[in-house]
């Protein structure tokens, strides 16, 4: 297959290294958003070893078979392309691998579209559960019932690094893991500016360190009167598009102002914040105030979310969470120093995925 680590076109631009390495997805968050939010969670099959043939029958009772539409998703180009060079049948791919359905969950048709909302980014309904048949000898009929074609992703990464925008007010700490991996070369990512509200804030700094642009963008004018937020965000989009080529990812870096609608209409989808919590839990509180709300009522695991940025603050669609534990004797600063090591893995393998 040639260079293990050169790009390639019929993965979409991925090599064939990122595409077998990429990082599997840990659904407990997931769960727990749907139980929390009174889902009822009626069966779940992780689709590991055993593919899609052999993993959804262990949650299913003897009568009952999984209707799977194939085309429901969009299935990663990984496996057409293994399936192609190994010319494997479909029905064979589907007895190995997930082909890009890594959990199925089972719940009640009317409740289908809520659980869609909850559990966000990459979720699909995929079929349903019927009756299962019998064969002509009277035996039970197929347990899983594939139908369809597959709908592989059609995506291409441009030949370019993704461009990145990052907005923060305070240190920029959950930024660092970001700038070592695109210094390090393991991300196909630059970040074109790092703006901030605050002339002492220390992201400022870090940007600086690293040789990044970094701007002060003052909220009062030159004559001490004061900018209104759409000014403000008027003057970011300027340095924004002042410097060289599209900025296509604005990162939201413990930035503590919340943003006007026309400022996410014109970055929706493409504008992410982090959120020092498993939201919805302990959603609209900023920095260290969340910290001590998740310490006085006494929960045992947090976390850190990364999320889509809408009207709506701390609603929009979760895009990762990563979770740890909350220990009896942690301090505000010691739990935030724990959340913000998930903040900025977490900023990495987001960028990493990241379609522009």
């Amino acid at each position: 297959m040639g260079d293990l680590k050169k790009p390639m076109e019929e993965l979409g631009g991925q090599t064939l290294v990122e595409a077998l390495l990429t990082v599997h997805r840990s659904y407990l968050n997931d769960y727990d958003r749907l139980v929390t939010a009174g889902v009822t969670c009626n069966g779940m099959a992780h689709i590991t070893g055993g593919g899609l043939i052999e993993n959804p029958p262990r949650v299913l009772p003897d009568k009952l078979a999984l209707h799977f539409e194939r085309g429901s998703f969009e299935c990663p180009r990984l496996w057409q392309f293994l399936q192609q060079k190994g010319n494997v049948a479909t029905s064979e791919m589907e007895r190995v691998f997930n082909m890009g359905c890594g959990m199925l969950w089972v719940v009640p048709k009317d409740q289908a579209e809520k659980a869609l909302g909850l559990l966000g980014h990459g979720c699909a309904r995929v079929g349903h559960i019927k009756p299962r048949g019998e064969k002509a000898d009277g035996s039970p009929g197929e347990a899983v019932e594939c139908v369809g074609e597959y709908k592989f992703s059609s995506y291409s990464r441009p030949g370019r690094k993704l461009r990145i925008a990052c907005m923060g007010s305070t240190r920029g700490t959950s930024l660092q893991p970001l700038i070592d991996a695109i210094a390090a070369g393991s991300l196909n990512a630059e970040i074109a500016c790092v703006v901030s509200n605050k002339a002492d804030a220390y992201i400022l700094t870090r940007a600086e360190k690293a040789g990044l642009v970094a701007e002060h963008i003052p909220q009062t004018h030159s004559d001490g009167t004061k900018r209104t937020r759409e000014e403000w965000e008027a003057a970011a989009n300027a340095v924004f598009e002042r410097e060289k080529g599209p900025v296509d990812l604005v990162i939201m870096c413990g930035f503590m102002r919340i943003v006007t609608k026309g400022f996410v209409d014109k970055w929706r989808g493409r504008m992410i914040n982090v959120h020092p919590s498993l939201l919805p839990a302990f959603a609209g509180g900023m920095d260290k105030s969340v910290h001590k709300a998740v310490m006085e009522k006494g929960v045992t695991v947090t976390g850190m979310t990364i999320h889509q940025v809408t009207e709506d603050v701390d609603g929009g669609e979760v895009i990762l969470q990563r979770r740890c534990r909350v220990l009896p004797d942690d301090t505000e600063e010691a739990l935030k120093a724990r959340v913000q090591a998930l903040e900025g893995q977490g900023f990495v393998d987001v960028v990493r995925e990241w379609r522009y």
